[in-house]
């Protein structure tokens, strides 16, 4: 796992927020959670943190679509201190 080379010390956590809307604002109950994380883990890592916490987001975690602070994420960006990640469910088409 990435992240393991990456600790930091307790006055060094990385403040984020995670701004849910539709199907994870309510599976959470927040439309966004303020989280500090211990150490530099990538999109991916906060996903299965999220989905260890809100078991009922794994139906959703295949067609998530993720922003990471307004752009696109692939969800292998390391997250810094201040970002804002963005949750959004599949977009449907017609």
């Amino acid at each position: 796992m990435l992240s393991q080379f990456f600790h930091l010390s307790e006055e060094d956590k990385i403040k984020i927020k995670v701004k849910l809307s539709a199907y994870y604002r309510e599976i959470v109950g927040k439309k966004e959670l303020n989280m500090e994380l211990k150490e530099k883990i990538t999109v991916n890592e906060l996903m299965k943190m999220l989905v260890a916490e809100y078991p009922k987001l794994s139906e959703f975690t295949d067609y998530t679509m993720i922003l990471l602070n307004h752009v696109y994420s692939d969800g292998t960006e390391l997250i810094e201190d201040g970002d804002e990640i963005a949750l959004f469910p599949p977009l449907d088409g017609g």
